[in-house]
């Protein structure tokens, strides 16, 4: 029990963290409270929206990066078919 608890505010510290250096608001003060093991972080609604954005981004890149590797794959696949096809003609 008490190590989830550690692991619960070792990982909202390191939210709170990724908030403060995504947003330029940092006259906000956090604060990080124990309720029965659950773990309350107070943010604004502007750094909400930062990390959201953050993370949307994130999909984006990586569904591109997918399709990309997929594009490549299909390509390379019908290369080598197009050499066979053509090295027994």
């Amino acid at each position: 029990m008490g190590k989830q608890i550690t692991e619960q505010i070792i990982f909202a510290t390191i939210a709170v963290k990724m908030m403060e250096s995504f947003t330029n608001d940092r006259e906000r003060k956090y604060e990080i409270k124990e309720r029965k093991n659950n773990i309350t972080i107070n943010i604004s609604n502007k750094q909400k929206t930062h990390i959201i954005n953050f993370f949307v981004t994130s999909l984006y890149i990586t569904c591109i990066l997918c399709i990309l590797t997929e594009a490549l794959t299909i390509k390379s696949y019908y290369s080598k078919m197009i050499t066979i096809a053509c090295s027994k003609s």
